[in-house]
């Protein structure tokens, strides 16, 4: 029985083995709020030496594209290596987000960084692996069976194999720190600091998924999308959430997370992204609601195959 008084909760009301790793090292739970609170002030400051470099390095216009929301379609080729700087700036800012991260974690609570990565003894690089494929694959067949049907909207074929690849290679070694960084803060950080105050695994999810929503509020579909976006960002949120209880550690969703901006960054994209990600495909007039349906299709799927299918044949 939990005692409603007692919160943070005791240690051994907390069972689940993620959660409980905050253990290891010192603080209790409102040293993780007073550690999101300056992790995240820490990661906004650091995007300025971040533009500053790209200045110095010769890509003033670097920052009028992040702060105008610029897309790639409406650049044109001598503008991409302005462009290719402006997305290093967006994803290197996550990555330092997690060298931030993984300081407070040392220093503050004196823990390692797999602490907040896994409940296992190593990061479980297969299960990442085999999440992002099954990821990857649910999402192309959702996606081309919508458009088979006429579903969503209109796609448009803006594939320049000379623009693109150059975009490629970054998005491809970027993206996959990016995403294990906002895994490690929201579904290993933040999660463990909400563990300290309540057994319920809902709001677990939930509080976290709620924070994730918010990272996001900067980019351009949030405020195009209304209430669709809002629900897309809170679905992936929670999934994910869904996805570290289940498994004790963000693998499983940083796969999935790193499969979904792979995608994103390299495949389709919509005139309300707003940024400059050279890609396969564009939607000029995004359907937000159709989007948010889709999403919810992908992680049904993805469930089932993960956890169905898949897991006890190539994990066990």
């Amino acid at each position: 029985m939990v005692d409603d008084n007692a919160w943070p909760l005791p240690q051994e009301e907390r069972e689940e083995p993620f959660a409980a790793r905050r253990l290891e090292g010192r603080g209790a739970g409102w040293s993780h709020v007073g550690g999101a609170i300056l992790t995240f002030c820490l990661w906004q400051l650091s995007v300025v030496p971040l533009i500053l470099g790209a200045t110095l390095l010769g890509y003033p216009g670097a920052l009028e594209m992040i702060k105008n929301r610029v897309n790639w379609v409406d650049l044109s080729p001598d503008q991409d290596a302005v462009a290719i700087a402006a997305c290093a700036v967006l994803l290197l800012s996550l990555i330092v987000l997690l060298l931030i991260n993984w300081l407070i974690v040392k220093v503050c609570h004196r823990r390692s960084l797999m602490s907040i990565l896994t409940a296992h003894e190593r990061f479980r690089w297969r299960s990442a692996l085999v999440s992002f494929a099954i990821f990857a694959g649910a999402m192309l067949l959702v996606s081309s069976t919508a458009a088979l049907l006429g579903m969503g909207a209109d796609v448009q074929l803006v594939f320049d194999p000379r623009r693109f690849f150059p975009f490629l290679v970054l998005v491809l070694v970027l993206t996959p720190f990016q995403c294990l960084a906002e895994e490690a803060f929201v579904r290993g950080y933040l999660y463990q600091g909400v563990a300290a105050f309540t057994a319920s695994n809902i709001l677990r999810i939930v509080l976290p998924a709620a924070v994730f929503m918010a990272m996001h509020s900067a980019n351009g579909d949030f405020l195009e999308g209304g209430i669709w976006v809002l629900l897309i960002y809170f679905t992936f949120g929670a999934y994910f959430g869904l996805l570290t209880v289940k498994t004790a550690g963000v693998e499983v969703a940083a796969g999935a997370h790193a499969a979904n901006n792979i995608f994103a960054f390299a495949i389709s994209t919509s005139a309300g992204a707003g940024m400059p990600f050279a890609t396969v495909f564009y939607e000029p007039e995004p359907d937000y609601m159709a989007s948010f349906v889709l999403i919810l299709l992908v992680a049904a799927l993805h469930y089932l195959l993960f956890f169905k299918i898949f897991r006890n044949r190539i994990l066990s």
